[in-house]
């Protein structure tokens, strides 16, 4: 199911609003505004050092709780200090986790900037011993990368940070200790302070710290206990003291401090809520390697098609909790695919629902590894520091962003990552300047088509269309011909209302020494209700770019293919293609830009917008059509970038963007837009049938599931979106994680 997750809510204080807020800045006065300057002298010379919190299992709601009533710490938040940093610093209602959320997964995306299917830990246990480096290789964790150029890196328990590599290699942190769970909160934290002791050429320009807290109790008791509470303010004392040694040093305005989470932590109770998958599989113990829970996955142990398929259909709309997946039909936005460790099938559960064998040991009361877009998954992000801003609140963001920002703050070189680079500059007081290559060449707009081509009826030549449509038509007749004329002025008017930011552009992924060259297959049309591009080589549309506002009321659904008149006989169009391959019958012809949205017949069935899809998903892409209406209508006008990709498996992706009408301000069209008020909300439809799901998946869950980022629609298509951008405002927009709108349709799941 689909919306807002169910947290608890904060406790109502007795006068409201004004009174929190005070009671906050009351008790946050041992915090003092952050300066360079105030650092005393034996500091002043060095980069500020990075101390990288990590509490374990820490929701984004756990900050909103109150310390229980029979403490000494009555009337307080549970989460004081933490939230004075907050206050005083940056932050984020939450951190999105990388999937699946859990531990070790998440921690080592955080320090190495890599999705878990990049960095290769899949999981919290691996099949032989979890401290042999070759589970570890991939990837280079920030205290290597420190290491490696020259600076000190110290662990106190980080996962991956223990790891048994050679000093050769100096993948290890320079200090660091083997996890030991019963080493105390106080013993961390106090070797913390001596490493901040030692003098500049042996202190760790970057220090981790690990709380296995609130994480442990939280699956013991479950997240909504007083237990978890209590545990939540042992560990916010724990950073009080480390506060204070900082203080008593004279140094806490020297040090930017970052305290983030893994994960969140939902209600999981013993026996409730199980899927038995042996009722389903009877011989699953035996014939497969299992990993059960929250996110489950069967590798079989004879590992063929026909294996898997008999498993997976066992498997398949059993249980509405459950759904089964061959991982290349996961979202693109779990990043779940590209390593051979992750098995082949995967299931995905529903919130507080575990897949058993039978029976499960399991005997706590809270769990995580769901899926990343439900809000108790999310994770916590706090900075404060004299690098950081004061007092700012942020957009949510993903885990590997951090990685690139951690770099800047100990002045490496990162290694190559997930992330992007500046993503998190705007945290920064004195951001570093955003480089451009003054000599990189950009590659031109690609030509525009305009010629119209004689394609009358006395033209010797038949209608490729006519294959495509069933009958001898497809020509465009001189009517339509001389309504498809336009001048350039009508042009540049066109490319403001349609592409307001510029059309999608393929940049070089690799530097060249040579001029950067359009592909002379890539051209573009202009249409009266929407821009093309457009390959006339493969005949196939490239992207289509459209606005369309609530007030468009069009009938134009009858009709039949036109074969476009600006291509010529050297060029191939879409009709022409498709006549030369033999048609299958479980293939239906779309439109790119949908024909409810034109408001001239021509526009619509010009076959220089047709794609093929597969008739069992074209009803998806119908429901995407009632969507984008449906908003059009609720939020004002959408401009829509769509078309094919050509990545595993093959989708269809949607751009759309919106302007955040601010009423005591004014309003806004596409171009005038500030970042701050401009929506984004991207999907990638696949293409194929969901070879397991597709049965039992509603049309809007299916699209809501298939939610992506800007950062993975241009990682799929190789375009970069809205070149006509400041380089600011597009790193906003790339560095927004998929729970960050609902313009379309609300991708939370509960």
């Amino acid at each position: 199911m689909w919306c807002m997750s169910a947290s608890i809510p904060s406790p109502a204080m007795e006068n409201g609003k004004t009174t929190e807020q005070h009671q906050a800045q009351e008790s946050c006065s041992f915090l003092q505004e952050s300066s360079h300057e105030e650092c005393p002298s034996f500091w002043a010379q060095g980069q500020p050092p990075v101390i990288l919190i990590s509490l374990d299992g820490f929701r984004a709601e756990y900050l909103s709780r109150f310390a229980l009533e029979n403490t000494e710490h009555r009337g307080e938040f549970a989460a004081a200090t933490i939230r004075c940093l907050a206050e005083r610093g940056v932050s984020s209602p939450y951190m999105m986790p990388s999937y699946p959320t859990i531990t070790f997964p998440n921690h080592y995306a955080i320090v190495t900037g890599l999705y878990p299917e990049s960095h290769g830990i899949i999981g919290n246990h691996i099949y032989t011993d979890g401290t042999d480096p070759k589970w570890w290789q991939n990837g280079e964790p920030v205290w290597t990368t420190v290491r490696r150029q020259g600076k000190i890196s110290a662990t106190y328990f980080w996962p991956g940070s223990d790891v048994k590599f050679t000093e050769e290699e100096q993948r290890s942190p320079n200090y660091f200790f083997r996890y030991n769970k019963t080493t105390s909160f106080r013993q961390r934290v106090d070797q913390v302070l001596e490493w901040m002791d030692l003098p500049a050429d042996k202190r760790p320009a970057l220090t981790t710290l690990y709380f296995e807290e609130p994480d442990s109790t939280g699956h013991k008791a479950g997240p909504n206990t007083a237990n978890v509470t209590e545990k939540v303010t042992i560990v916010d004392r724990q950073i009080r003291r480390l506060i204070d040694g900082l203080i008593a040093r004279n140094i806490a305005n020297c040090v930017n401090l970052i305290i983030v989470s893994d994960h969140g932590m939902a209600d999981s109770p013993p026996g409730k809520q199980l899927v038995d998958l042996e009722k389903y599989v009877p011989d699953i113990q035996q014939s497969t390697l299992t990993f059960l829970g929250p996110v489950t996955s069967i590798r079989p142990l004879n590992e063929t098609q026909e294996e898997e398929d008999r498993i997976g259909e066992a498997l398949s709309c059993k249980d509405p909790h459950m759904r089964v997946f061959n991982k290349w039909e996961l979202p693109y936005r779990m990043h779940s695919v590209r390593s051979r460790r992750i098995p082949n099938l995967m299931l995905d559960m529903d919130l507080g629902w575990r897949a058993v064998i039978k029976k499960e040991a399991w005997s706590g009361g809270g769990a995580h590894g769901w899926d990343n877009v439900y809000l108790d998954m999310q994770a916590i992000f706090v900075a404060h520091g004299p690098s950081f801003k004061n007092q700012e609140v942020v957009r949510p963001f993903e885990n590997i962003q951090l990685y690139n920002l951690i770099c800047h703050l100990v002045n490496v070189t990162p290694a190559e990552n997930n992330g992007t680079w500046g993503a998190l500059h705007h945290l920064l007081i004195d951001p570093p300047t955003l480089l451009v290559d003054t000599d990189q060449e950009f590659p031109d707009m690609p030509p525009i088509l305009r010629k119209l081509v004689d394609t009358r009826e006395e033209t010797h030549k038949p209608s490729a269309c006519a294959y495509v449509n069933h009958q001898e038509t497809g020509k465009t007749s001189p009517a339509m011909e001389i309504e498809m004329k336009m001048t350039e002025e009508r042009e540049n008017e066109l490319f403001i209302a349609h592409a307001p930011l510029g059309i999608p552009l393929v940049f070089p992924t690799e530097p060249s020494q040579s001029n950067v060259s359009n592909d002379p297959n890539h051209v573009l049309l202009v249409n009266e209700d929407y821009l093309t591009g457009f390959d006339v080589e493969l005949g196939i549309p490239l992207w289509t770019a459209y606005t369309i506002s609530g007030n468009a009321t069009n009938n134009i659904n009858d009709g039949y293919w036109i074969e476009d008149p600006r291509l010529d006989q050297n060029h191939t169009g879409s009709c022409q293609r498709l006549s030369n391959i033999v048609r299958r019958n479980e293939v239906a012809y779309t439109h790119l830009f949908p024909k409810e949205f034109a408001t001239q017949k021509v526009d619509a069935w010009l076959d220089t917008n047709l794609l093929e899809v597969p008739s069992g998903i074209s009803h998806f892409v119908e429901t995407m059509t009632d969507l984008l209406a449906e908003a059009s209508i609720s939020r004002g006008p959408l401009n829509v970038i769509s078309g094919p990709t050509r990545h595993r498996p093959a989708s269809i992706f949607y751009v759309v963007t919106a302007c955040k009408v601010d009423g005591t301000v004014g309003e806004w069209n596409h171009t005038t837009c500030p970042a701050e008020y401009r929506d984004l909300q991207a999907f990638l439809l696949p293409i194929g049938r969901w070879k397991y799901q597709s049965a039992c998946t509603s049309d809007r869950n299916f699209i809501a599931y298939n939610v992506a980022s800007l950062k993975d629609v241009e990682q799929v298509t190789g375009f970069q979106f809205f070149p006509d951008l400041p380089m600011e405002d597009k790193l906003s927009l790339l560095s927004r994680t998929t729970l960050g709108s609902a313009l379309v349709l609300d991708p939370k799941r509960y």
